[in-house]
Parts: C-alpha cells; sequence; structure tokens
C-alpha cells in the first residue's frame, strides 16, 4: 500500500509544471459497473493544469465481500467541445489494478460532461472503458458520475 501512495504522489508530482501558476481540481464520486459484484465503487480525482488538457489521476476503490480493490490510474484529459453551458471532455489512462490476490496493469478511456453548478464547483458524468486482467482482461463499461471543485492557485 506505501508503493501505491508513493506511485500517486510522484505521479501527481510530475504533472505539475513549478515554473508556472497551476490549477488544481479535486473531484469525488461514484462509479457503477454493471459486470462487477458489487456495482459501485467510489473515485476521488486529482487534476492539474489549466486550458484545454488537464494531468487526470484517479484512485478507486470497490469492496469485494471482505477485500477492497483498488486501481490507481494516471493520464490526460482534454476539451473536447466547450460551451457556456456544459464541457465535453476525453481522458486516457494507464495504472495499476490491485486486490488481495493479484496486481496488473490496466488501461481506461472515458468522455465526460462537466456542467458547472456554481463558481468553483461541477457535476461530472463520465462513461468509461477499463481494460485490467486483474478484472478477467475485457473492456468493463461503467458509468461515474462526481462533483468536481477547482481550486485557483496564486499567481
Amino acid at each position: 500500500m506505501k508503493r501505491l501512495a508513493l506511485l500517486l504522489i510522484i505521479s501527481l508530482w510530475s504533472s505539475a509544471n513549478p515554473s508556472q501558476a497551476q490549477d488544481f481540481s479535486l473531484q469525488l464520486g461514484a462509479a457503477f459497473e454493471p459486470s462487477a459484484t458489487p456495482r459501485a465503487s467510489g473515485d476521488l480525482t486529482f487534476l492539474i493544469g489549466s486550458g484545454q488538457t488537464r494531468s487526470y489521476t484517479t484512485i478507486n476503490a470497490r469492496p469485494i465481500g471482505s477485500v477492497l480493490s483498488y486501481a490507481f490510474r494516471t493520464g490526460v484529459e482534454r476539451d473536447f467541445i466547450k460551451t457556456k453551458r456544459a464541457t465535453v471532455a476525453l481522458c486516457g489512462q494507464a495504472g495499476i489494478a490491485t486486490s488481495a490476490e493479484a496486481t496488473s496493469g490496466m488501461v481506461s478511456g472515458c468522455a465526460s460532461i462537466i456542467v458547472p453548478i456554481r463558481s468553483g464547483f461541477a457535476f461530472v458524468l463520465s462513461g468509461e472503458g477499463n481494460n485490467a486482467p486483474i478484472h478477467g482482461g475485457d473492456w468493463e463499461p461503467r458509468v461515474s458520475a462526481g462533483f468536481r471543485y477547482d481550486f485557483k492557485s496564486a499567481p
């Protein structure tokens, strides 16, 4: 577990560019997977960067019986279509999936609709496809929903 936390810290640190002021966002939500048992899991996502392209790192935890299954992914989110009312963004991630029985690499792709609610807050609805040998090696569909808060860093 300590190695996984260290991997997350390194990926977040390497994504930030210390020579420029960066925007930092935090997203908390739930994911629903029709092919998994149980069908729900929790998501925590860190986003670093401003403009159309952002570093996109996700931690996912799902209880399986009395054991937890985790996924740690990092990649990029990029705005595809942006209007006043919503933004459609695409993302791609790679990382690891682990449980008490096994650990493996995984890849993920998603499309998200980001709807601003209030200053700094947004509702995010995503459709995803995940592939990890630990989960059978097939592309698994998943829908996630959450709330994102943007912290503006000082220039």
